[in-house]
């Protein structure tokens, strides 16, 4: 049921606690109105700050930008799955992403499954991806067009590549050393 409080008049209810007490509300359902002085509910702009916000059913944020953690403090950020409690988790205290773990290993951590007792090397953990069996990362294009695999630096962005065409009746894999192919495996083994 619902409880309405009003005064009759203005409905305006100072509650004030006793001594230096405090007063808490479990559940506020405000369809329109002022809190401060500032318009709330409705379709009206408001601001909200508190510690927790918990909702039930659908929740919508429409127009604006959304910040998680504008101060800098070490709070991560967790969304749930239908079966996978850390399918997105934003580690604050590593600056690290973790998808499908709780505890990214590098930068971002792709995890299906745990690969054993091993981390990445520090010098090659800006994308982790882990699984119990095979583990892959796919480069899908149309037919006739290349995936490419690309390494540069500030001074030159085109340092190496690996290449694969995916031409249906000539398909090669290409090794591209500054800018310019340098070995090529043929569809047929191959090697020039």
């Amino acid at each position: 049921g619902q409880s309405i409080v009003s005064d009759g008049s203005n409905e305006n209810i100072p509650i004030t606690p006793h001594g230096t007490g405090s007063v808490v509300i479990s559940k506020v359902d405000v369809a329109a109105g002022e809190i401060d002085g500032t318009a709330i509910g409705a379709n009206s702009a408001s601001t909200i700050a508190g510690t927790t916000l918990s909702a039930t059913g659908n929740v919508s944020f429409d127009g604006g930008s959304f910040v998680f953690n504008e101060s800098g403090a070490d709070k991560d950020f967790r969304i749930e799955g239908d079966s996978q409690a850390n399918l997105f988790v934003a580690d604050a205290s590593t600056d690290r992403i973790g998808i499908g773990t709780g505890t990214p290993d590098g930068t971002l951590h792709v995890h299906t499954a745990t690969a054993g007792s091993v981390a990445a090397e520090s010098n090659a953990d800006d994308l982790v991806v882990e699984n119990n069996a095979a583990g892959g990362i796919s480069l899908l294009t149309p037919d006739a067009n290349d995936g490419i695999l690309k390494f540069g630096s500030p001074a030159n962005a085109n340092n190496g590549a690996i290449a694969v065409n995916n031409n249906s009746n000539s398909q090669y894999m290409q090794l591209q050393v500054d800018g310019s192919e340098r070995i090529r495996i043929d569809g047929g083994g191959r090697v020039g």
